[in-house]
């Protein structure tokens, strides 16, 4: 679950295999599925940028997924592996001021930083 700057709160349902969005009085705004180009898989942890995108964790393919403020597939990147950029069992993300965004192995013992240029 994640909640960005206007208070809206995004839930992945790894089960349905997608992310709702709600208002900051949770009430059901929209629901996100598979509706894009990427591969969806079973949404994990979530975090909003400062620009209102949504990067979750894809639990299936160890990736890192991107949706514009609109639900909008931007961009992937990872996969499973032990080298820079792929994961082994990603369970955390999040984000901070300076665009970079750190996600966090359950089994790969590290925490990864990736600078995003937009």
């Amino acid at each position: 679950m994640s909640v960005d700057s206007n208070g809206n709160i995004y839930v992945s349902d790894d089960i349905m295999r997608r992310i709702q969005k709600f208002d900051s009085q949770g009430n059901y705004i929209s629901n996100w599925a598979s509706t894009y180009e990427g591969n969806w898989g079973q949404p994990g942890e979530s975090v909003v940028d400062r620009f209102g995108n949504l990067f979750f964790i894809n639990k299936m393919t160890s990736m890192i997924l991107v949706l514009d403020p609109d639900g909008n597939f931007l961009f992937e990147w990872g996969g499973v592996g032990t080298t820079s950029g792929l994961f082994t069992k990603p369970f955390n993300i999040c984000v901070d001021g300076k665009d970079n965004v750190f996600v966090l192995e359950q089994l790969g013992n590290r925490i990864q930083r990736f600078k995003i240029n937009y």
